[in-house]
């Protein structure tokens, strides 16, 4: 074969072969396999849609693929398009509610040697299984006296279950805060896109957070919100939780404030980073589920007496700034006065003249 015949059959494999090459790099080919993950629970159809979502890296949704599940539960998304910085995420209807798996780096799918696994549970309102991890309470006392004592609660919990757990009508789990709590706040975004405040639960006027999202097996779940209480050298905290923790801990700045109740002993203190220094309690005793957390907050922060010195400095300085202004006004008005009487006796004077 000439040289040149062979350089223009190289060039056509070569542009046969290129586009092939550049479309295999830009998309993604996935395959997968629905399970069932909740031990004796009903069996998944042989036909079920599922659903592949794509986020872009602001976590907005982008693109939306579908397809259905074979008899043996397999299913598979052919060319999708292939970005380092989105985030994949399956998705299916089932037990009631639509059910979504753990999120995947484009990594994590061209690495997988096997199927992407992608687990379906049974429902269940029963929360049992649900166990608390982490829990803390954190107390400060720098707008004692204008809102009360500030506390920021977190909790951690999860599910230990093969179901997951949901209430329909959006009170899977009710965190009842103390009846006097007043400007709840859901202290992040993650907390604001899960949980509901709420001024009256059980048809009692009792503050609650209210978890209104499944609650899925082997996945951890964070709430922190903040809240006040009127606070005058003095202060009961009553509160109850859902859920089973082994113990709390809480912590105070060390500033003039102590914490009393049973089970709560006193931790060594512990120091921030900027220099701020804190009382740390542990309540020794478990936590079971609507069992009270309660405790007495005693003594008046130096802080808030810091604050209050500041705020009334201020308003005296306030006060004799208007005292001041009032008495210039009226020094001026008396001397207006004077110059206005001097020329009009100064002009009957000439008249007379």
């Amino acid at each position: 074969m000439k040289p040149y015949i062979l350089i223009t059959v190289i060039s056509i494999l070569l542009v046969g072969i290129l586009p092939t090459n550049a479309q295999n790099t830009d998309t993604l080919d996935i395959q997968g396999t629905l399970i069932q993950g909740t031990v004796e629970g009903d069996p998944l159809p042989d036909a079920l849609t599922v659903q592949l979502q794509v986020f872009d890296a602001n976590g907005e949704l982008s693109q939306t693929y579908q397809t259905i599940s074979t008899a043996a539960q397999e299913f598979e998304f052919l060319a999708i398009p292939r970005d380092p910085d989105s985030i994949y995420a399956f998705s299916a209807t089932w037990a009631g509610i639509e059910q979504t798996s753990l999120p995947y780096k484009v990594t994590d799918l061209e690495n997988s040697e096997i199927p992407i696994e992608f687990f379906l549970f049974d429902v269940t309102d029963n929360a049992n299984d649900i166990l608390g991890t982490i829990a803390n309470l954190n107390i400060s006392f720098n707008e004692v006296d204008e809102l009360g004592a500030r506390l920021v609660l977190e909790l951690h919990y999860i599910n230990l279950g093969d179901q997951i757990v949901y209430n329909p009508n959006g009170e899977t789990l009710a965190v009842e805060l103390p009846v006097a709590a007043l400007g709840i706040a859901l202290e992040d975004s993650a907390s604001r896109d899960r949980f509901e405040t709420v001024n009256r639960y059980n048809d009692a006027p009792i503050p609650a957070v209210l978890d209104t999202q499944p609650i899925v097996p082997r996945t951890n779940n964070a709430l922190r919100v903040s809240f006040f209480v009127p606070y005058d050298n003095g202060a009961v905290i009553d509160m109850r939780f859902p859920v089973a923790f082994s113990g709390m801990e809480l912590s105070v700045r060390q500033d003039g404030v102590v914490l009393q109740g049973e089970g709560l002993v006193i931790r060594d203190p512990i120091e921030t980073s900027g220099g701020q220094v804190f009382d740390t309690y542990t309540l020794e005793t478990p936590l079971n589920p609507e069992t009270p957390l309660k405790f007495t907050m005693t003594g008046l922060a130096a802080s808030s007496d810091r604050a209050a010195a500041q705020r009334l400095t201020l308003e005296q300085e306030s006060e004799t700034s208007a005292s001041l202004l009032i008495t210039i006004g009226l020094g001026a008005l008396l001397v207006f006065g004077g110059v206005m009487a001097w020329l009009f006796s100064l002009r009957r004077s000439t008249d007379a003249s």
